[in-house]
């Protein structure tokens, strides 16, 4: 079942995953979210894995105004891939693919195309959802619900059974490295987030974002 999301306010709420060799990724990664923003203004990130920053080590996506923007500090983030405009107060699901020099984004299953960015191995500091880890700034606003990290390139088909017509499904066969349900394994309540994934890394909610059902 798939009862809860997290709201986060756009400010400073955001979630961290910490310390985790098995999300310090050296090769290809996927990351698969949903999302339902409240605001479409400015830069409001969903997602930072690691804290590479010049370098082009870490990986971050979300929303640039109403276009998705895959990226790592180093590039990309002045890139936005072009798509329907995302409104807010409707549901999307995102898949975002980092292979060698390349993003690419999956959204409600269709493929946008590829942007090219500076991608070197991951050297893993933290993990931040709702947020970008080396920014005070660009903070989430919205729900985010069932973020998994994938240490390999999901297929196109994949990702189609994955957005399964806009339904969230079981990943555990694809075998996650991080999927945090965001709710649903723990009950709506506290401050944690359940990592289901095979890293068994759960995350802490930090700044007061909140259990939605």
């Amino acid at each position: 079942s798939n009862a809860y999301s997290v709201s986060f306010d756009g400010t400073n709420d955001y979630a961290t995953i910490s310390g985790s060799s098995e999300l310090s990724i050296s090769g290809d990664c996927s990351i698969s979210t949903w999302f339902n923003p409240s605001s479409v203004s400015g830069f409001n990130y969903m997602f930072s894995l690691t804290d590479g920053r010049s370098s082009g080590t870490d990986r971050a996506f979300g929303l640039s105004g109403t276009q998705m923007v895959a990226n790592t500090y180093a590039s990309g983030w002045n890139a936005p891939f072009t798509h329907t405009a995302i409104s807010t107060g409707s549901w999307y699901h995102v898949v975002v693919v980092f292979t060698a020099g390349q993003s690419r984004i999956y959204l409600n299953g269709s493929d946008l195309g590829t942007k090219s960015i500076a991608t070197n191995t991951v050297s893993y500091t933290q993990t931040v959802i709702g947020g970008m880890l080396y920014s005070s700034s660009n903070h989430f606003n919205g729900l985010i619900d069932e973020v998994a990290v994938f240490n390999s390139e999901l297929s196109s088909s994949d990702v189609t059974s994955i957005y399964n017509s806009g339904v969230p499904t079981d990943l555990t066969s694809y075998s996650p490295v991080g999927w945090w349900r965001m709710g649903d394994n723990d009950g709506g309540t506290g401050t944690t987030i359940t990592d289901q994934g095979s890293g068994g890394n759960d995350g802490t909610l930090t700044n007061g974002p909140t259990f939605s059902s």
